[in-house]
């Protein structure tokens, strides 16, 4: 039996009583349909891998080399939990590299915990041959299954940079 469809103002033929599978243009919309499914899904899971990206979530907001009164360099710096989650157990370490990225100096902080918001302010003095800083390492506990975040090192950064402005 033949049966003639009109879709969009096309007149198209399309046999009824063959195999049932799909023909003229109900088969180009399920394939349209399937190719952006194949290109929006990963898409998504790409987004969301990003928006859950675990290395801003504590955030170095201050990183400043000061020159003091009587000549001494300090380094002041904080990190701040930049999120509308509690951290727990937050361990950091930061170098201090000289001109061809080798230690000369270290300084570590720790929290039992910050909650949205909280800052944890370290400070170190500096020698003359600290040219930038690093952070080394920065791990965390979180959520109700207590995940162990562990993340570092990061590339170093000269004085002055900072991941993010915070108010």
């Amino acid at each position: 039996m033949e049966v003639l469809l009109i879709h969009e103002g096309k007149t198209m033929s399309k046999d009824a009583g063959r195999d049932g599978k799909l023909h003229g243009s109900r088969r180009k919309k399920a394939a349209r349909a399937t190719v952006s499914v194949l290109i929006v899904v990963p898409l998504l899971i790409l987004w969301a891998l990003l928006a859950t990206d675990d290395d801003g979530n504590i955030a170095l907001t201050r990183n400043d080399a000061v020159l003091e009164s009587s000549g001494a360099r300090i380094w002041h710096g904080t990190m701040t939990n930049t999120t509308d989650s509690q951290y727990r157990e937050i361990d950091v370490t930061i170098r201090f590299l000289d001109s061809a990225d080798q230690p000369v100096g270290e300084v570590s902080g720790r929290a039992d915990r910050l909650e949205p918001g909280e800052q944890l302010d370290l400070q170190a003095p500096l020698l003359r041959e600290a040219d930038r800083m690093q952070i080394y390492s920065l791990q965390w506990r979180t959520g109700r299954k207590n995940k162990y975040v562990p993340l570092g090192p990061w590339a170093p950064w000269p004085f002055g940079y900072v991941q993010t402005e915070w108010p």
